[in-house]
């Protein structure tokens, strides 16, 4: 690439390479930013309540119910498998699956009796870096229930 870049270059504007760099250089930070991001905590819990990563706090009390994403077939996109938090102030918090102990903070919510936190988890392979699932299909790798506290290998499509 940087032989293309340098052989257009030779006879090129000012401008031309400028907008060229320009661009490389959005490119190179959006990359970055990714990165960044994928490390990032989204969530925490602790015995009294759900942390946000805007620093939000809601007790046990305010976290409403618990909903999967649904992980809907797209032509143009992998899905993104999750969950939605509902609170009680009306806001939702989405928490993708490629938060580090997924299964872990499904545990607390259920530990914690949050509606909806009963069902079984469905676990997708994912990109960690993304949060979309690996592949364009809605089948689901292994299932987590939280009143046994056990992920079993098993296939199949969710149902919600």
């Amino acid at each position: 690439m940087f032989f293309v870049f340098y052989s257009i270059s030779k006879n090129a504007s000012f401008e031309f390479i400028a907008t060229w760099l320009g661009i490389l250089i959005i490119l190179v930070l959006l990359v970055a930013r990714n990165l960044l991001q994928s490390r990032k905590v989204f969530i925490s819990t602790s015995e009294e309540g759900v942390t946000l990563d805007n620093g939000r706090f809601y007790p046990w009390n305010e976290v409403t119910a618990v909903k999967p994403l649904e992980v809907k077939l797209q032509i143009y996109a992998a899905p993104t498998p999750g969950l939605t938090l509902h609170f009680k102030d009306g806001k939702e918090c989405v928490v993708t699956q490629r938060l580090a102990d997924y299964t872990g903070f499904y545990q607390e919510l259920y530990r914690h009796n949050v509606p909806g936190s009963k069902r079984p988890l469905y676990l997708y392979e994912v990109d960690l870096l993304t949060g979309s699932k690996k592949d364009m299909t809605r089948q689901y790798h292994s299932i987590y229930y939280p009143d046994k506290q056990k992920t079993l290998k098993q296939t199949g499509i969710a149902t919600y």
